[in-house]
């Protein structure tokens, strides 16, 4: 058996987490320091840089020398933390992706950072950071069992014969396009004037500006507000994906992007249980889709997320181009193949029905505060539900292609789910007290990797019989496509 033979991180990971600590302590600094300067001017501000510059040495130092990893028997082993002992093992038939990353920190003294992650969908088992480009090379292909290239170290024209999807700096600038940062540039601007507490003065000053100003003028400001927001989510959009690659590599997609930080991901398409690609209404009216991969060892909110939410195969794709997209992750998609399939009318019904009790109790509440005025309240309610009953009815479709099902919805934005049978882990029948009063029943597909939501992995509402015909179908059909499967989840 023998020991493992336990590796540490480069030594520059020592510099790295210094700059990181500091980062890190960068507000606690500032108010360190303003509130020194404003009770005894300068003196004292070499004592603090010292104390802060000490603790972040220390820190970095700690974490160099008590982090260690090695592979040993079919596992990876990761320790680390000095009081706080963390031990962890992870079996490498468990290991899902091992995505790269580099800031422009990694980038400029040589480092790259890796995520291991597992089907467990609780983000990474192992952060790696940081490591030679060499040494991660290395330990990638020793924890896949295949060898592993990153697309940063060849030069472009090297990359163009197997390149899949390459995002166009217009389909990019229409992403940033469809999204604005005004609020976000709003948001910095309130939360720092809470920070210093000025708040209520800053909002004085404010109603006082709005009220000596020109209408005309505060239109031209609004304006240009609403151009500088647009401009920064452009910017940012086109920094945050740039030169985003996909390429195919055997049974794997290689992912790469990022102008300042650098990603670089491995998708083993065995790994892949959801292909989703959604529309925002802005991008609705451009024909611009975002595809994303929800996998086993994905999650919602990763930082390598994209538009969609999840693990990013395209972030912005043209309607006509949204087929191939999708294939790149479903081999052998096609939309001719699709044959949609409506919800019943009883769903409408079924909507206002679930909503009756809702709409009569408000109904009664308000009758008690405002009189018969206030039963106005229980048919608005109703009529609410069934509006939305009814767009439920108008926009929501599924189809089944034997090897994937594909579930499409929204009114306003629009969701496309590709699931493949193989992948289902469980799939349920669900009534509510309102499905049973009106024949219907809904049908769950259950995934690895976490849940995705109502409209991208339930039929909400279908007869009774279709939807047990359809669950046990599905059922014995994922239970015989995925025992063909020999690549695990």
């Amino acid at each position: 058996m023998g020991e493992p033979n336990w590796r540490r991180l480069h030594p520059a990971t020592v510099a790295l987490e210094f700059l990181r600590v500091l980062g890190r302590l960068a507000w606690g600094i500032v108010i360190v320091v303003v509130i020194t300067v404003t009770r005894r001017g300068a003196e004292g501000l070499d004592t603090l840089a010292i104390l802060f510059g000490l603790f972040a040495v220390v820190t970095a130092l700690v974490r160099f020398l008590t982090f260690k990893f090695a592979v040993h028997e079919g596992k990876l082993l990761v320790h680390s933390g000095l009081f706080t002992k963390n031990e962890r093992t992870i079996p490498l038939d468990r290991i899902q992706h091992i995505s790269a990353s580099r800031d422009l920190l990694h980038r400029a003294l040589g480092l790259v950072k890796l995520k291991v992650e597992t089907a467990s969908g609780t983000g990474a088992e192992a952060d790696i950071d940081a490591l030679a480009e060499a040494d991660a090379v290395a330990l990638t292909a020793e924890l896949t069992g295949r060898p592993v290239e990153y697309a940063s170290a060849r030069p472009v024209w090297e990359r163009e014969p197997d390149r899949a999807y390459r995002a166009s700096v217009g389909s990019l600038v229409a992403l940033g396009a469809t999204g604005n940062r005004v609020l976000a540039l709003v948001s910095s601007v309130v939360g720092f004037a809470f920070f210093l507490g000025a708040q209520d003065q800053v909002a004085d000053q404010a109603m006082e500006w709005f009220d000596a100003t020109d209408p005309r003028t505060l239109a031209v400001i609004g304006v240009a507000v609403l151009a500088v927001g647009w401009g920064a989510s452009v910017v940012t959009t086109l920094v945050r994906f740039w030169d985003f690659t996909v390429r195919q590599q055997g049974t794997r997609l290689l992912m790469a992007y990022g102008l300042v930080n650098h990603q670089e991901r491995a998708v083993e398409l065995g790994r892949v249980q959801v292909v989703e690609a959604r529309q925002s209404v802005g991008q609705r009216l451009l024909g611009l889709w975002g595809v994303g991969l929800h996998t086993a060892g994905g999650r919602m909110g990763d930082e390598e997320a994209g538009a969609t939410g999840a693990t990013t195969l395209a972030p912005a794709v043209w309607g006509p181009a949204l087929e191939g997209t999708v294939g790149l992750a479903v081999p052998g998609y096609s939309e001719s193949q699709l044959e949609w399939r409506r919800l019943p009318w009883s769903t409408v019904a079924r909507s206002v029905h679930a909503s009756l009790l809702v709409a009569v109790s408000i109904g009664a509440v308000g009758f008690s505060f405002l009189g018969p005025v206030g039963w106005a309240l229980t048919p608005a309610i109703l009529l609410v539900a069934g509006t939305s009953g009814w767009l439920r009815f108008r926009t929501f479709r599924f189809a089944d292609a034997g090897e994937w099902v594909a579930v499409r919805s929204g009114w306003l934005g629009r969701r496309l789910a590709v699931l493949p049978v193989a992948k289902l882990q469980a799939v349920t029948v669900e009534r509510s007290p309102a499905q049973k009063f009106w024949g219907l029943a809904g049908v769950g597909l259950a995934f690895a990797g976490g849940t995705m939501g109502e409209a991208s992995s339930q039929v909400p509402d279908l007869a009774l019989a279709d939807a047990l015909a359809l669950a046990e179908d599905l059922y014995g059909r994922s239970t015989v496509l995925g025992a063909l499967r020999t690549d695990g989840l």
